[in-house]
């Protein structure tokens, strides 16, 4: 299993032995989510309770279905979002709330030198959306080995 999260969010000790103690038995073509204490979209700043990019997914699914699209790196946004709500549901499954309970809090920190520009990955999302979610050619585009 993978558990994927932003830096700025911080998992709680009840959290991480729940989501453990249950991977045994949860569903591997399903993303599971998670609601988020304390997020706030800094794109919108609207109030959200869960974030995009906090999730647990099966390893080889997440393989098998082309992981996040590179094509997306070099600029900020929607990356996240394709994933999560368009390309998964196309080619990976289901989503899910894992649990009722807020396992993660948002620290509330935000990186300062970041350009936050939407607009190159907006229009990205949009073609791609366009073009039938095609799978990513590779899911890592530098020189690299296995050790």
């Amino acid at each position: 299993w993978l558990l994927y999260f932003d830096i700025d969010q911080q998992i709680s000790e009840f959290g991480l032995k729940s989501i453990v103690e249950q991977c045994h038995r949860l569903d591997r073509e399903t993303m599971y989510m998670f609601y988020v204490d304390q997020f706030v979209d800094s794109n919108t700043n609207t109030p959200m309770n869960v974030h995009p990019n906090t999730f647990l997914v099966d390893a080889t699914m997440f393989r098998t279905t082309g992981m996040y699209d590179e094509d997306f790196s070099g600029n900020y946004g929607y990356e996240d979002l394709y994933l999560t709500y368009y390309y998964w549901d196309q080619y990976g499954g289901q989503r899910a709330m894992l649990g009722d309970r807020q396992f993660f809090q948002d620290q509330n920190f935000k990186t300062t030198s970041l350009a936050r520009d939407l607009a190159v990955n907006k229009a990205k999302l949009q073609q791609k959306v366009l073009m039938g979610m095609p799978r990513p050619h590779s899911f890592v585009r530098f020189h690299w080995q296995k050790v």
